[in-house]
């Protein structure tokens, strides 16, 4: 089976952050409160400059009443498992970055995919382990996709999953391109 190219998965990465991110912000600019938007703003700011680290991600934190942070939390995982947990059940296994990039996520058995192996991959793979090792996993991964004889990340890895190039023929059906 054929292997999503790096520049395939970059271009997926790409649209779907970007998405997430605008979706993040609007949300973000529904909360009123004064303080919530002034410490969102200025983690805004380090997120599109890219230095965001540690240090404001806790200034942000700390800015905010619990209950704040808390519902806004809530409210930015649940969009982040509607967009990549939900939306490739109903939609082919695809994102809004994926669909452009001609490629989508199946799993190595040939089995149907399911909610629990997307949530997996997602949120242990991505999220959990991207955040214990400061993002340090997401470079691995990505070099693993340029440089690895079998071009599969971390996350795929954990959840037996791999992205792979699609062709859209006349009929709507997805095929999934040969070696």
């Amino acid at each position: 089976m054929k292997v999503a190219s790096w520049k395939q998965r970059v271009i997926a990465f790409l649209i779907d952050y970007s998405i997430i991110f605008l979706v993040w912000f609007g949300v973000g600019q529904l909360f009123v409160d004064d303080t919530f938007q002034s410490a969102f703003l200025y983690a805004w700011n380090h997120l599109t400059t890219f230095t965001l680290g540690m240090e404001e991600l806790v200034y942000f934190a700390s800015e905010l009443s619990s209950m704040t942070t808390l519902i806004y939390f809530i409210v930015i995982m649940a969009i982040y498992c509607l967009y990549f947990c939900v939306l490739p059940i109903i939609y082919e296994k695809q994102t809004l970055g994926r669909l452009v990039a001609k490629v989508r996520i199946v799993k190595l058995n040939g089995e149907k995919m399911s909610f629990g192996t997307l949530f997996f991959r997602e949120f242990m793979g991505k999220i959990f382990l991207g955040i214990m090792t400061f993002g340090i996993i997401w470079i691995v991964s990505f070099l693993m996709t340029v440089f690895a004889t079998v071009k599969r990340t971390i996350h795929d890895r954990m959840a037996n999953t791999l992205m792979v190039p699609i062709n859209l023929v006349n009929d709507n059906h997805y095929v999934v391109e040969g070696n």
